[in-house]
């Protein structure tokens, strides 16, 4: 009885750690740029390495493709429009796994994979953080 105890909490644990945690876009914010409302590059930041699931929009970065694998998410729609573009440590690159390609899309997005701090420049952008991501789907 003791070893099922035991085996429970373990499993309890470890698929704990393995979920997703969703995740807002304000938390992603470094203090000092909420405070600021600078543009940073990478952040240390607690989500750094982990494994998240957060809703954004997608901007694909070659826009020919009528599927893609590798794309800027967004915490809304027209933030790529404006001037000054949003905070890096509000732009997630995003790389799908295994070469997973998904078509563009105009609705939100449910993206979930594993978050680093990373810094990358893209035309009028810059993320601050990368994500290596294993699904994504449409929200409506």
């Amino acid at each position: 009885m003791k070893r099922i105890s035991i085996l429970s909490l373990a499993f309890l644990l470890l698929s704990g750690s393995l979920m997703a945690k969703e995740t807002k876009w304000p938390e992603l914010r470094s203090k000092k740029d909420a405070k600021a409302k600078t543009t940073s590059k990478a952040t240390k930041n607690p989500f750094d390495g982990k494994k998240i699931s957060i809703k954004g929009f997608l901007l694909p970065l070659d826009f020919e493709a009528k599927k893609i694998s590798e794309f800027l998410l967004l915490p809304y729609v027209p933030s790529c429009m404006h001037v000054p573009p949003p905070p890096a440590d509000q732009v997630i690159f995003v790389k799908m796994k295994n070469t997973t390609k998904i078509e563009p899309t105009y609705y939100p997005v449910l993206v979930e994979g594993t978050l680093k701090s990373a810094s990358a420049s893209f035309e009028m952008l810059e993320s601050g953080w990368e994500m290596t991501g294993e699904s994504v789907k449409e929200v409506k």
